[in-house]
């Protein structure tokens, strides 16, 4: 069985809530950028996507906040953004 991306972050996650934070369609759409992370199929160049990623994160969100809190807050960012929009519309 093979795991991709998304699911392997937040196993990982899980396991290691201060070590990984998890590989999102809504995040990733807030940092505008890394949906191309998930296609890699050498190990190498994943976990450099994900790195780079996970670095993202960390910069995206507010620094007082832990890097799972800080997962969290840029999927409610977008989550929010989208109901505005529907709202809008």
């Amino acid at each position: 069985m093979k795991l991709l991306l998304p699911m392997a972050s937040a196993i990982l996650t899980v396991l290691y809530p201060y070590d990984f934070t998890i590989y999102d369609i809504r995040v990733y759409g807030e940092l505008g950028d890394f949906e191309w992370v998930q296609n890699k199929t050498r190990y190498d160049d994943l976990w450099d996507g994900y790195s780079k990623y996970f670095t993202a994160v960390g910069y995206a969100a507010p620094a007082e906040l832990s890097l799972r809190d800080r997962d969290r807050w840029l999927w409610g960012r977008s989550f929010y953004e989208q109901l505005r929009r529907e709202i809008d519309n």
